[in-house]
């Protein structure tokens, strides 16, 4: 299946830009920290779903779409350690928490469909 016409793949992106967005505020001094960690893991969201398309078999995309999953957990964690640290408000997070939990359906949803 070609990645691109995926809903959970163009998603998968708009949620990435976003993240990008929101790590631009985040104070220079976590650069090589949070800032770093949490644009790789938005970005590992998307590449699993890409990566996975091309494997060949529902198995092997279901077990690239799990990977997805995790790095989405990964966000969600750092995401919750920025609004501690005072480098956002959970407020500014509302359409990013949204579109998160939107994701993490959508990909549920995906590997139960590969699955039957």
């Amino acid at each position: 299946m070609e990645f691109r016409k995926l809903k959970v793949y163009n998603l998968a992106i708009d949620f990435t830009a976003e993240i990008y967005e929101l790590s631009k505020q985040i104070p220079e001094h976590e650069k090589f920290g949070l800032i770093s960690q949490l644009r790789r893991a938005a970005v590992s969201i998307v590449l699993n779903i890409a990566e996975g398309s091309g494997g060949g078999s529902d198995a092997e995309f279901s077990r690239f779409l799990r990977m997805s999953i995790r790095s989405l957990y990964e966000v969600d964690a750092i995401l919750e350690l920025l609004v501690r640290l005072k480098y956002c408000r959970k407020e500014q997070l509302l359409d990013i928490y949204e579109k998160r939990l939107v994701l993490g359906k959508m990909l549920g949803q995906f590997i139960k469909k590969l699955k039957a």
